[in-house]
């Protein structure tokens, strides 16, 4: 069982538009006819007037119902809830077809239903080769760090040259110290050619050297003085960018950047953080074509291609994704966080072998890395290996027990071996760290309810519901402790809120069919588990308590048929073969039933009712 995720959202409020009440007074029979006609001329611009500011309630109506529909989709798609996210984009497309996001968020949806995560086996098998040596994603990498390169072979400037030609040698030779990070000699030939000629371009391009040298207040002025004589100086526009984005004001940085483009000015680091800018903003496409360019500007920009493989994962793009971590890891071998990313795309194809290999090594470069921890705990959930998944966990708690799901997910596993009062205490520990957790409080509840305390189990599901509206699980949670304690009109109301949320949900429509069929609702309860096949054909567990219904009904032909599907489907339980039977029996087709009980005495030598077989048997 892997780690229960949590998507976070924010509840949106229906707004109704106050109806505007009016009223016209009658005139006294004596006033005269100017009046009248004064009050009926303002009745009239009253009717008139009224569609307009009906109009204007409607278009703010409109705008904030397309966000809400915006928002639902998002946050289905992100549960892999992908009709249900696409039928909300179409009722934002009847309110505004001319949205971009709608097209480009249907886009990803589309693309992620072909894919489901996916990959291409020899695509994934080479590039596991590649790394070998070496969940959601993690937030992307804001800062760089710029390291010197190679010193640059400069020009010599001649006295005998052109004052022209020694400023341009200089503007040149102090481009490539820049290039290379060597930020005080680019100074010193910036200030040789502003002694030849004070221009914005040499403001311009020293504010770069300054930013560089953390002199940010240097840089600024240099940086404004350069705009102000030149308003098309890229690189003065660059270095206010830069300074804005350090400030985290992101929409001015950007605006920035873009100047600076617009003025002939690139390097891999504004592309870089352009990439970061877009990424926090959820702009994914333009947060990888930002990246995509940094790379082809510096192929050794390594945190470029760990943000880019963040970006692709975002994009579901997961194979692109993998040859971006792989890039990374070529520059940055001992990367952790590149191998938890790669782990996670491997975990969520269901590649669990694979997905172990690089979690196991993040913990091997980073002991005390509890996210590598705990998705390692996650990886061996499921490969099987419960024990090793609980000293994960416990390791990860150890090492971060302020990190909310580090005790999460020890209390899970805690709760799985069945010590659920030692769980309580850890689901306990996780709600104080984050009280807005919901999964917590829905497995706290899962516990009490294993435990019997039925009422701190509903509590805990309420609340759980209360922080997570959307999620199903706490609804089917209540609808299976209320078939517990028989309480079949709570659990029938639980169970459709689950169905509702999530109308394939196998789950919610077997607890239906439950509850009514405990309650003699049997029609109902009929087509409750016709639903649930439909979802889930092969559950052995319904086909079974169809046949029941049925045969309680006398209705011996459906019963029959659903005891086949059964015994077709598994061939281990021993009442279904002798119900199967006593249903021949009925509709009086006694070779079958006799076929029936004596395999049922072949197979289950010891059945409890062998005296009942063997009378049935020797009366056919």
């Amino acid at each position: 069982m892997a780690e229960k995720k949590s998507n976070p959202r924010s509840s949106t409020q229906k707004k109704t538009s106050p109806q505007q009440k009016t009223t016209t007074q009658q005139p006294p029979l004596r006033e005269d006819d100017r009046k009248k006609w004064l009050l009926l001329g303002l009745l009239g611009l009253l009717l008139v007037l009224t569609p307009l500011v009906w109009v204007g309630l409607s278009s703010g109506n409109k705008h904030t119902q397309v966000e809400k529909y915006l928002t639902l989709a998002q946050e289905y798609a992100n549960n892999e809830a992908y009709d249900r996210a696409l039928d909300y984009l179409d009722k934002a497309f009847e309110l505004d077809p001319n949205d971009p996001r709608i097209k480009e968020l249907r886009d990803a949806i589309i693309r992620a239903q072909k894919n489901k995560e996916k990959l291409k086996e020899d695509e994934m098998k080479n590039l596991l080769k590649k790394t070998a040596q070496a969940t959601t994603p993690t937030p992307v990498e804001k800062t760089t760090t710029a390291e010197k390169k190679e010193k640059p072979q400069v020009e010599q400037v001649s006295s005998k040259e052109s004052a022209a030609e020694q400023y341009k040698k200089y503007m040149e030779n102090g481009k490539k110290y820049l290039a290379n990070n060597y930020f005080d000699e680019a100074i010193k030939e910036f200030e040789k050619a502003k002694k030849i000629e004070a221009t914005p371009e040499v403001d311009a391009y020293e504010s770069v050297a300054y930013y560089g040298k953390k002199d940010t207040g240097k840089a600024q002025s240099l940086a404004q003085s350069a705009i102000q004589k030149d308003p098309k100086q890229g690189p003065a526009h660059y270095t206010m960018g830069k300074i804005l984005y350090d400030k985290d004001l992101n929409d001015e940085a950007l605006s920035s950047f873009k100047k600076a483009i617009e003025g002939d000015y690139e390097t891999a680091d504004m592309y870089y953080s352009m990439g970061v800018i877009y990424y926090m903003k959820k702009l994914y496409n333009d947060a990888r074509t930002a990246f995509q360019k940094a790379v082809s500007l510096d192929p050794k920009h390594a945190k470029a291609y760990y943000n880019l493989g963040l970006t692709y994962m975002a994009l579901n793009d997961n194979n692109n994704a993998l040859k971006a971590f792989d890039q990374n890891l070529q520059l940055e071998p001992n990367n952790a966080k590149t191998m938890v990313n790669v782990g996670t795309i491997y975990y969520n194809a269901k590649q669990f072998s694979q997905a172990e290999k690089f979690f196991a090594r993040a913990v091997e470069i980073e002991p005390n890395n509890d996210r590598a921890l705990i998705k390692l705990g996650n990886t061996y959930e499921e490969l099987k290996q419960f024990t090793r998944a609980l000293t994960a966990y416990q390791k990860a708690y150890q090492t971060n027990p302020k990190n909310h799901l580090s005790s999460f997910n020890y209390a899970r596993m805690l709760a799985y071996t069945e010590r659920y009062a030692e769980a309580l205490k850890y689901y306990s520990e996780s709600i104080q760290q984050k009280n807005d957790y919901a999964p917590a409080y829905y497995n706290m509840a899962n516990a009490y309810f294993q435990m019997k305390e039925y009422a701190q189990a509903e509590d805990n599901y309420q609340k759980a519901i209360q922080l997570d509206k959307y999620d199903p699980e706490p609804h089917l949670g209540l609808g299976t402790m209320y078939l517990a304690r028989q309480e079949y009109e709570k659990a029938l109301s639980a169970f459709k809120k689950a169905a509702d949320l999530q109308p394939r949900s196998f789950v919610a429509y077997k607890g239906i069919g439950d509850a009514y069929a405990r309650a003699e609702i049997y029609e109902d309860a009929i087509n409750a588990y016709k639903k649930a096949l439909e979802i889930n054909p092969t559950d052995v567990d319904v086909l079974e308590s169809l046949g029941d219904i049925y045969t309680r009904q006398k209705d011996y032909t459906n019963a029959a048929t659903s005891y086949e599907k059964y015994i077709k489907l598994s061939q281990r339980n021993a009442d279904v073969y002798f119900k199967l039977a006593e249903s021949y029996i009925q509709l009086k087709e006694n070779a079958k039933a006799k076929t029936t009980l004596l395999e049922l005495k072949n197979r289950f030598p010891g059945y409890k009712n062998m005296s009942k077989v063997d009378y049935y048997l020797s009366q056919l």
